[in-house]
């Protein structure tokens, strides 16, 4: 996909960076939180019989809303509620969601298309459990900007969507949805809060900045396919998103940024600054997170491994 934004260049992508980072550093951070800019995967289905969707994370008779048989596609659609060993997925088959054994799904790719943003003159645009306008059914709320997935359209007025801000799916009025792109703007999704989680990240996909209270830098552009990462309060661990959307061990971890009042806890950590009582580092694997056998996965894997020397050179710490 065709990036459609203007990239910043040199020292003023350096004072972008600084400026950013100093205008969020006075809010809170979380304890942690996951989320994935633009990796949103689709599997195919592959089993003997049938794969029982479930409205519950649990193998039981009872819980079984609908049967995938090999073939089928499904989009893994991240949840907070997840647990092992089960995926909450939406079947173009069935034409609904729930959750499904992981075990019975073959990794087939990101979803590149059919991304839409809300787009509301003031307010928010509700998501809803129904395809009705009531306060009751209100089960969060999109602002400007905010992306989602369309995961189906054949409603009138309202779309099953997947916000991917609220890791939550839902219905929202299509009248205050834009396709991704058609204003000139967001060719990569761009999480402009993390759905609440902190007003002090941001992983702006669009002009290749990535932003806390404590520290920003550059998103090299083979990141832009996709990333995952966990935020904690005293550091963020990336990952390729790809592998780790992929079943398998590999998780395609590429590095984490933390900080420590004391000495890293990592041999292998590099250390890269002291400020305001805290030692800050840059953590990469020792080992290979992607499978040699994944010819696609591991050459991505491969290329965004390599550019985690960009991201220290872009690094910006943020004195409090």
């Amino acid at each position: 996909m065709k990036k459609l934004c203007c990239k910043l260049s040199g020292l003023w992508r350096q004072a972008v960076l600084g400026l950013f980072a100093v205008l969020l550093a006075a809010a809170w951070q979380p304890v942690h939180a996951e989320a994935s800019a633009k990796g949103i995967g689709w599997y195919s289905v592959h089993v003997d019989g049938y794969l029982a969707l479930r409205n519950a994370q649990a193998y039981d008779a009872s819980n079984e809303i609908g049967k995938l048989y090999t073939g089928d596609k499904v989009v893994h659609l991240e949840s907070l509620s997840e647990t092992d060993g089960y995926y909450f997925v939406y079947s173009y088959s069935l034409k609904q969601t729930g959750y499904v054994n992981s075990d019975y799904l073959q990794y087939e790719g990101l979803v590149q298309d059919n991304y839409y943003e809300a787009k509301v003159d003031e307010g928010y645009l509700a998501l809803r459990s129904a395809k009705e306008y009531d306060a009751s059914n209100e089960i969060g709320k999109l602002y400007t900007g905010d992306s989602v997935l369309v995961l189906n359209s054949e409603d009138s007025r309202y779309w099953l969507v997947y916000s991917l801000d609220l890791l939550s799916s839902g219905y929202a009025d299509c009248n205050y949805l834009q396709k991704t792109g058609e204003d000139g703007n967001n060719s990569y999704y761009s999480d402009n809060s993390v759905g609440g989680i902190s007003t002090t990240l941001v992983c702006d996909m669009d002009n290749q900045i990535f932003s806390t209270r404590y520290i920003s830098f550059l998103i090299p552009d083979s990141w832009l396919p996709g990333i995952t990462y966990n935020y904690y309060e005293d550091r963020i661990d990336f990952y390729c998103t790809a592998v780790k959307n992929a079943p398998g061990a590999e998780d395609g971890f590429l590095c984490s940024i933390y900080r420590s009042t004391g000495s890293s806890d990592y041999s292998e950590a590099t250390f890269l600054d002291y400020t305001d009582g805290y030692n800050y580092y840059l953590r990469q694997p020792t080992d290979f997170r992607a499978n040699p056998n994944d010819e696609e996965n591991c050459a991505l894997y491969l290329s965004m491994l390599n550019d985690v020397s960009e991201v220290e050179d872009s690094l910006v710490i943020i004195s409090e």
